[in-house]
């Protein structure tokens, strides 16, 4: 015959405990797989692979002076993020003036997106939504010849659909090689094509010696006049 003392079975009460421990236990675990992730991308690195990478809410890093060459057709920017965009910015950001336009002096302190052409150095798939570009020099490679020319540097939202939005791109510095020089030539056609939605360029130089520095029929916080 076997005996049980009915003192040694756990109580309704201490059960109970320990089913709420558990479950904010497992609450607390997908809290923290759902953290945003930071993506560092050093010098030469594979941008292109970050940016793929990068879920809502990420923050990837660029190396300060450093130089990122864009694919033969250019870096395209597809995540769709509605409420946590994903930030690609450089790692000075803090030597960067706040809510001051940048200037050709505060090369040192951004990253730089170079095209060989004579595909934009960024482009934005159909859809994509939720990106910010913080302290990025975006420009070509220099001496640039005829089959090599740059019709558009940052192309969004140009023949997809559905068009992207809330894209921005806040302090940086958007420009031919022919910037800040006496050469009558220019390596880029038009500097920023926007025909997407809620556009935003903030306190960004974009500079060019070509007639059409820049076409941005829908921004929505345009504070970065050509030169």
């Amino acid at each position: 015959m076997f005996f049980v003392s009915l003192r040694r079975l756990p109580k309704p009460s201490f059960l109970k405990s320990i089913l709420t421990i558990s479950i904010l236990i497992l609450i607390a675990g997908i809290s923290s797989s759902a953290e945003a992730a930071t993506i560092v991308v050093g010098n030469g690195g594979d941008l292109q692979a970050a940016l793929n990478a990068a879920q809502c809410g990420d923050s990837v890093i660029l190396d300060a002076n450093a130089t990122f060459t864009s694919p033969s057709d250019g870096l395209v920017a597809r995540a769709q993020c509605a409420a946590s965009p994903i930030t690609v910015r450089t790692a000075n950001l803090a030597n960067l003036p706040a809510g001051s336009r940048v200037s050709a002096s505060d090369a040192p302190n951004l990253a730089r997106i170079v095209t060989p052409g004579p595909y934009p150095a960024i482009t934005f798939g159909a859809g994509a939504r939720g990106w910010k570009f913080i302290g990025i020099d975006i420009t070509t490679w220099a001496n640039i010849d005829n089959q090599h020319y740059v019709s558009t540097l940052i192309d969004i939202g140009r023949y997809v659909a559905p068009a992207p939005s809330d894209i921005t791109f806040d302090r940086c510095w958007i420009h031919s090689q022919e910037d800040g020089t006496d050469n009558l030539q220019t390596t880029v056609k038009i500097m920023v094509d926007a025909e997407g939605v809620n556009i935003s360029l903030l306190n960004s130089r974009i500079a060019s010696r070509a007639s059409r520095a820049r076409r941005v029929p829908q921004c929505g916080i345009c504070t970065g006049s050509p030169d």
